[in-house]
């Protein structure tokens, strides 16, 4: 018995410029946020100014709440 495995699609790759290169982009508030100046994502923009390490944080395993 032959078994036929169906074409796959080809992805389009959008390899379009970024719309924004008159700024970059400036989050409003968290890292995930939109751009304070223009609204748009970061995805939108040429450069931006966040450096890659704002969405780390460090969660202390103490809880000076909670003593045992």
């Amino acid at each position: 018995m032959v078994v036929e495995s169906p074409k796959r699609k080809d992805v389009a790759h959008d390899t379009s410029p970024a719309i924004i290169s008159s700024h970059a982009f400036v989050p409003r508030a968290e890292w995930w946020s939109l751009c304070k100046i223009c609204g748009l994502a970061q995805a939108a923009h040429a450069e931006t100014t966040m450096t890659g390490r704002e969405h780390i944080g460090y969660y202390s395993d103490d809880n000076p709440e909670e003593d045992d």
